[in-house]
């Protein structure tokens, strides 16, 4: 279902029966430049629609005795509600709060909560920071303990697969695992490849730096779109014709609307709940209710 970039708009373009890049690298022919910008709209307007399942990264982390921040993944691009856990006591991590309903649990009048409460501060760039950092929980952690959660990832394509026993030049991008991984040294790979997030893996002859960055540039002509091809297909098409020939543009977004929502069938199944928000505990936690009998086919 996700093809390469490169064959994704050569795919769109043979069938409009107009010329295509054969790289979309080093481009410099403007026709083609907008072919590129297409896709990159149809993919970064799909990130915006999401989550889609193919978007949707699990992040663990470890707290630090006196510390209340930490940092978010480098891709991090919207949270997933309700999946933040306390690995260590099963107990699920509130929030996220908004602003002053944690202020209040800090410096007011409410009580000291017997779970973690979290909220996303704000973005600091420098991964190494000590302060500004953009998750915040409350209490500070008094020992070391477990937490994940899901997260929405920012990246747009996915480089090749890691292979054995192939040459790689410094600049190199490589998927493996569900990571991405930078190579910084000229060699060739050994029979297992990069594993964690940490940098200067030697593999063989050749070394590899974790990437933690939004993946949202082509790098490669193997570079490929996590959204499925014939949708991003449908995407690049109706940017066309809106820009080029108006008069199909409505049928064509058409198309491309309905080719979303069977994206969202095969990932997430045929059935769709339709409920409200019921708070649970009394502790200003929500979770989806649905009453009995309110399911309903869409």
């Amino acid at each position: 279902m996700m093809e390469t970039a490169l064959s994704t708009i050569q795919s769109v373009f043979k069938r409009l029966n107009l010329s295509y890049p054969t790289s979309l690298l080093s481009q410099t022919d403007p026709a083609k430049l907008e072919q590129i910008e297409w896709l990159y709209q149809t993919c970064e307007e799909l990130r915006r629609m999401g989550p889609f399942r193919q978007q949707i990264v699990t992040h663990d982390f470890s707290t630090t005795s006196s510390i209340n921040t930490y940092p978010l993944p480098g891709h991090y691009y919207e949270t997933v509600p309700l999946t933040h856990y306390n690995q260590d006591t099963n107990w699920k991590l509130i929030g996220p709060l908004p602003d002053y309903v944690f202020q209040d649990f800090k410096e007011g009048a409410a009580a000291l909560p017997s779970e973690y409460i979290w909220r996303i501060k704000g973005f600091d760039e420098n991964s190494s920071s000590a302060s500004g950092r953009q998750i915040e929980l409350y209490p500070t952690p008094t020992a070391t303990e477990n937490l994940t959660f899901d997260f929405v990832s920012a990246h747009l394509f996915v480089p090749p697969n890691w292979a054995a026993s192939t040459a790689y030049t410094s600049g190199d991008y490589v998927n493996l695992n569900g990571r991405i991984y930078l190579c910084d040294t000229n060699g060739t790979s050994g029979s297992t490849g990069p594993t964690g997030t940490d940098d200067d893996q030697s593999d063989g002859s050749t070394q590899w730096d974790h990437y933690d960055q939004p993946y949202d540039i082509i790098n490669s002509d193997s570079d490929v779109c996590i959204f499925d091809a014939d949708v991003v297909k449908l995407g690049i098409r109706a940017k066309y014709f809106e820009d080029r020939e108006k008069p199909l543009a409505n049928r064509a977004m058409s198309e491309y609307n309905k080719a979303i929502e069977k994206m969202r069938y095969r990932w997430e199944g045929q059935t769709r709940a339709r409920g409200d928000l019921r708070g649970i505990g009394g502790r200003g936690l929500h979770r989806p209710y649905v009453q009995p009998g309110s399911w309903s086919w869409v």
